[in-house]
C-alpha cells in the first residue's frame, strides 16, 4: 500500500525513563474553570435488556431478575455492574413506565432503592420510594415495559470522592479552539499556562447543543478566563523508551486506529480516535502491550451523513473499522493503491507504528 510503513525497531537505544511526553500545543480562547470538590460520580450500568421483577414483603422487598437472559454480554454487565457495590448501597431504576395488557393498566416501577445481594443475575433489593405500582400486582414481566429501565448508582462503596475541575469551553466542540480538535482522550494529561502541574482527564463531553467541558483529576481555583489566551499542552503517559522525537510543529489530522495483535497473526481493533496528528496516533501505540496504531490523514472514524442519522455503537464503529482494514489488506495483495470507505475517505495514505521507535 502506498505510503504505508510499521516502525518496529529502535525501541532500547534510548533510556528516556519519562512518564509523559509532549504531543501537541494550541492555544485557547473561552475557558472556564469550575472547581467540583469532593465530587461523587454517577454511574449507569449500561444493561441493555430488560428483567422481570418482582415486589414482595408488602412491596418493601423486590427481586431484579436477569436470568432470562440469552446474551452472554449482558450476563457479564449485570456481574460486572453489582459486583462493585456493597449491601447497603442505594441506586436509582429510571425510565419504568410499564402497561399491563391483560389488566389494561399503567404502572412506573422507577425510583429510589437500597442493594441488599447479588446471586447468580438476580439483585435481592429494599424499596425505598417507587412512582406507582399497580394494584394487586407484584410480578411485573420484561415484555410489557416500554422501555428499558436504567439502573444508576451515584457512587461504588469502593470509590474514593476525589477532587475535579470542569473546564468549559464557550466555543463549543465543533472548532479549531476546542479540546476535541487537539485529540485530547480520556487517559491523557494536559497543562495550562499560568497553571502548576498536570491533570490527567476523566472526561470529554460533547453535548448536542454544540457544548464542550473537560473534566481532569485535581483542584484548579475557579477562574474565568474566556477573554485570556491560554496555551494548552497534550501529555500522553507511557513507560517505554523511544529515539523519534515527537513533532509539536505537525498540523494535518486524522483517525488513529488502535489495534492489539495476540497469538500468531491475530489481531483485534480495540479504538479509534479522531483528530489526532501523527506524534499523538504514535505516541498511543505500544510495544509491550501490543497495540499497534495507524494514521489515516484527513480522515475521521466515524462521520453521520446526516443530523438525523442513527448514532453508530461502539459495537458497530469497531465492525466498521476491521471490516474497512480487512479491505485494505485485499487491495494491497492485489496491487490496488486506492483505498475506500469512510476512514478513508479524503486520502489514499496512511502510517502505522507498532511501539515508539
Amino acid at each position: 500500500m502506498r505510503n504505508s510503513y510499521q516502525n518496529t525497531t529502535n525501541y532500547n537505544q534510548n533510556n528516556n525513563t519519562e512518564k509523559l511526553v509532549l504531543v501537541r500545543s494550541n492555544i485557547l480562547y473561552g475557558l472556564i474553570f469550575e472547581s467540583v470538590k469532593q465530587e461523587k460520580i454517577s454511574y449507569n450500568s449500561g444493561i441493555t435488556s430488560i428483567p422481570n421483577i418482582i415486589f414482595f414483603n408488602n412491596n418493601t422487598e423486590c427481586f431484579i431478575d436477569f436470568t432470562n437472559q440469552n446474551n452472554e454480554e449482558i450476563e457479564t454487565k449485570v456481574k460486572s455492574f453489582f459486583s462493585k457495590i456493597s449491601p447497603g448501597t442505594t441506586f436509582y431504576i429510571f425510565n419504568g413506565e410499564y402497561t399491563d395488557q391483560s389488566l389494561e393498566e399503567n404502572g412506573d416501577i422507577s425510583g429510589e432503592f437500597v442493594f441488599d445481594e447479588f446471586f447468580k443475575g438476580i439483585i435481592r433489593a429494599t424499596v425505598t420510594s417507587v412512582s406507582s405500582l399497580i394494584q394487586n400486582v407484584s410480578r411485573y414481566d420484561k415484555k410489557y415495559f416500554i422501555d428499558t429501565p436504567i439502573i444508576s448508582v451515584n457512587a461504588f462503596s469502593n470509590t474514593e470522592t476525589k477532587s475535579v475541575t470542569t473546564i468549559r469551553n464557550v466555543f463549543g466542540y465543533n472548532t479549531k479552539n476546542s479540546f476535541t480538535y487537539m485529540g485530547v482522550s480520556i487517559g491523557d494529561y494536559v497543562s495550562f499556562s499560568g497553571i502548576d502541574g498536570k491533570y490527567e482527564v476523566l472526561e470529554l463531553s460533547k453535548e448536542p447543543n454544540g457544548s464542550e467541558t473537560l473534566k481532569i483529576k485535581g483542584t484548579i481555583p475557579t477562574q474565568t478566563k474566556t477573554e485570556s489566551k491560554i496555551l494548552v499542552n497534550t501529555y500522553i503517559k507511557f513507560n517505554e523508551p523511544y529515539t523519534i522525537e515527537p513533532n509539536l510543529l505537525e498540523i494535518e489530522t486524522g483517525a488513529c486506529i488502535k489495534t492489539q495483535n495476540y497469538g500468531i497473526g491475530g489481531q483485534i481493533t480495540i479504538g479509534c480516535l479522531d483528530n489526532q496528528t501523527v506524534t499523538q496516533c504514535r505516541f498511543r501505540s505500544s510495544k509491550e502491550q501490543n497495540i499497534t496504531t495507524t494514521i489515516y490523514p484527513g480522515s475521521a472514524c466515524v462521520t453521520p451523513e446526516t443530523e438525523t442519522a442513527r448514532e453508530t455503537t461502539t459495537t458497530d464503529k469497531l465492525v466498521q473499522i476491521t471490516n474497512l482494514l480487512a479491505s485494505n489488506i485485499a487491495s494491497a495483495n492485489n496491487s490496488i493503491s486506492s483505498i475506500s470507505g469512510p476512514i478513508n475517505r479524503n486520502g489514499n495514505s496512511r502510517t502505522s507504528f507498532y511501539g515508539r521507535g
